[in-house]
């Protein structure tokens, strides 16, 4: 029998919350929510919403640090981006971005966030998240976002977006120098929205809002395949962990599926209704949680097994719209410590004829705490360590085999060596 019942200022309509097995914390951006904005943690063990956290006004999307330490919130109309530390639930100083920030997302390192822009023309701005502070701005000239979704798969950023005279492309942008540079503009469907990438980063998949599609890319050439159809006006996309099944919010009050390896239909998950918005799925693949209006603005528990809804969850107030969801990772542990930032510097030298290279790197700390010391390797050589109080650099005369070999920076604490960073080599 359904059960509809209020506590802890929401409204919890459905079965038993212990269908929903990975532990993980669902954040949820109420849009329309101002004075404060509000951002609402919902524990998916238990489906019941924790008291709103205060933000900017108007928050849209949510973007997650990988060790779960750090959620951030952007609010379009304030210009921000607001930090939540995951662990308290409790905001930090809004992060002044620039107009119209839209979308956001976080490296895989845990190091930057990039920001994308509305405006003509749209643009690209990064958060350092040692510091909270704000790089420079990139134009993506001749171009216009969408809705400001955006992925983000190794070195490179992928934005849907369209163009003054209508075509719609998604920008392949890499991040792997300084400055983010568009690489491609990969023709894709009508008003493209959503965009998500395969776990293995070989795949991403855009929703085609304006013509019922979506486009495959091949992210080692950039090129779209066939257009897939998905549903009434496509939204939003999400990848199970598996890499398996795409699942496409449309406005036809269903949830579209798509079989990725054979890039077609094959169903679809009734929500009579509601219209779906923003859509998630849990670690272990079984659960979707999906943001909803019609009948009921707010989210819906899916259990991707038996394909039914199992709860529906309603913060009471303010009135929920457009809601934006992000998770946490699955029982995050903080990250293994790693230096950031990380550049090389290959100079050469010439004394009395002869001739000398000295490569110089630089880092920048890590951003998880108690790192005592930075080693330096050449190959699996220990060729330097600097402490974590000094000037974060390291110069060493070098020859052809050694920089054959590479060059990477590990960070040490008290209870061990963090991930090796591979240091990329300039001249």
């Amino acid at each position: 029998m359904m059960k509809q019942y209020l506590l802890l200022g929401a409204l919890i309509t459905g079965g038993c919350a212990e269908t929903v097995e990975a532990a993980q914390t669902l954040y949820v951006a109420n849009t329309l929510s101002s004075a404060p904005g509000l951002v609402y943690p919902i524990p998916t063990a238990t489906n019941i919403p924790s008291t709103g956290i205060s933000v900017a006004d108007m928050p849209a999307r949510i973007a997650i640090t990988p060790d779960g330490s750090r959620a951030y919130v952007v609010s379009p109309v304030s210009g921000v981006v607001t930090p939540i530390t995951i662990a308290t639930n409790s905001p930090g100083s809004p992060i002044t971005v620039g107009p119209f920030p839209q979308g956001i997302v976080i490296t895989a390192d845990g190091s930057t966030a990039y920001v994308v822009h509305a405006g003509t023309p749209a643009s690209i701005s990064s958060i350092n998240l040692a510091t909270n502070t704000v790089g420079a701005t990139t134009p993506l000239t001749g171009y216009e976002v969408t809705l400001g979704i955006l992925a983000i798969s190794g070195s490179m950023l992928y934005i849907p977006v369209g163009t003054p005279s209508s075509p719609f492309f998604v920008l392949a942008v890499t991040i792997a120098g300084p400055t983010p540079v568009i690489e491609a503009a990969i023709p894709v469907g009508n008003t493209p929205i959503g965009i998500a990438v395969t776990p293995d980063g070989t795949t991403a998949y855009v929703a085609n809002g304006g013509d019922n599609t979506l486009t495959p890319i091949n992210l080692a050439t950039n090129s779209p395949g066939l257009a897939i159809f998905a549903g009434l006006f496509p939204r939003t996309v999400a990848i199970t962990p598996d890499g398996t099944q795409a699942y496409v919010t449309d406005a036809a009050s269903s949830l579209a599926i798509i079989s990725t390896a054979t890039n077609t239909f094959t169903g679809s998950i009734p929500l009579p209704g509601f219209i779906p918005q923003d859509l998630v799925i849990t670690a272990d693949g079984k659960m979707a949680y999906v943001s909803v209006t019609g009948a009921t603005n707010g989210i819906l528990a899916i259990d991707l097994v038996t394909q039914t809804v199992v709860a529906t969850i309603v913060p009471v107030t303010p009135a929920n719209f457009n809601l934006s969801l992000a998770l946490t990772p699955a029982s995050a542990q903080p990250a293994s410590p790693v230096p950031t930032a990380v550049t090389g510097l290959l100079q050469k030298n010439v004394f009395l004829n002869v001739t000398e290279r000295v490569l110089t790197i630089t880092w920048q700390p890590s951003i998880q705490q108690g790192v005592l010391f930075y080693r330096i390797y050449n190959g699996t050589n220990i060729i330097g360590t600097v402490m974590a109080d000094q000037p974060l650099s390291f110069i060493t005369r070098v020859n052809r085999a050694m920089v054959a070999q590479g060059f990477s920076v590990t960070a040490v604490t008290a209870a061990g060596q963090g991930v090796p960073i591979p240091v990329p080599i300039s001249s």
